[in-house]
C-alpha cells in the first residue's frame, strides 16, 4: 500500500488570464509534516482552495489516497471532503456567521438532526468547552480574546480562594478602540 495521502499533479492555478503557479507537483506521505510557504500573494491560500475544492484547477489533479478529486462525481468529492478537516486563520469560523451558526453548519449538513435538536447540540458543546454565552459572537478576534480573558478571571478568582495568591487585585476585561483594536485594561476591586 503507498504511503502518499496527497498528491498535487501538474496543477495551474489562474485567475482568467492570470497565473498563480503552474505546473506545480508534490507529494504529501502519511506522517509528513508538509510546509506551503511564501510570500504575500505567491499563491499559499489560492494553492489550498484547488485542494479542497473551493476554486476549479485551470489544469492538473488533487489525488486523495490515490483517488482524483477532481475528476471525481460530485458525490465522490463530497465523500473525499468530509475526511478532510481545515483550519483557517483567524480563528477558523466563517466571520459572515456567528459562533453557533458555525458550530450548527456539520450538523445540518451531515446529520438528520431536526433544528431544535441542533440548537441543543451547539449549546450542550459549547458550554464543554466554555464558550456559553458567545454564540451570537462573530468576530473570530473578540470571540477569542474575550473567552481567554474569562479563563484568565476565573483562574485569578479559583487561586485567590484556593490561597495561592494574597489577592486578585482586580478583573480583566477587553475594550476596543474605534478602529478595533484591542486595549486590554484591569478594573480595581473594592476592598
Amino acid at each position: 500500500m503507498s504511503s502518499v495521502k496527497i498528491e498535487v499533479r501538474d496543477l495551474d492555478m489562474m485567475y482568467g488570464t492570470r497565473v498563480i503557479q503552474k505546473n506545480l507537483n508534490f507529494t504529501v506521505n502519511a506522517g509528513d509534516v508538509f510546509v506551503i510557504m511564501g510570500g504575500s500573494g505567491c499563491g499559499k491560500s489560492t494553492l489550498l482552495r484547488h485542494m479542497i475544492g473551493l476554486i476549479e484547477p485551470a489544469r492538473g489533479d488533487v489525488y486523495y489516497d490515490g483517488r482524483s478529486f477532481w475528476d471525481a462525481e460530485p458525490s465522490g468529492r463530497a465523500a473525499q471532503l468530509r475526511r478532510l478537516g481545515v483550519l483557517y486563520q483567524s480563528g477558523a469560523l466563517w466571520s459572515s456567521m456567528t459562533l453557533a451558526e458555525n458550530v450548527a453548519l456539520p450538523l445540518g449538513e451531515y446529520t438528520d438532526l431536526a433544528a431544535a435538536e441542533i440548537r441543543d447540540v451547539v449549546a450542550l458543546k459549547l458550554a464543554l468547552v466554555g464558550l456559553a454565552g458567545f454564540e451570537e459572537e462573530k468576530n473570530p478576534a473578540k470571540l477569542a480574546l474575550e473567552w481567554g480573558v474569562r479563563r484568565l478571571n476565573e483562574r485569578l478568582q479559583l487561586r485567590a480562594r484556593s490561597g495561592h495568591t494574597k489577592q486578585v487585585t482586580g478583573d480583566f476585561f477587553p475594550a476596543y478602540d474605534d478602529d478595533g483594536g484591542l486595549l486590554v485594561a484591569l478594573t480595581p476591586r473594592a476592598a
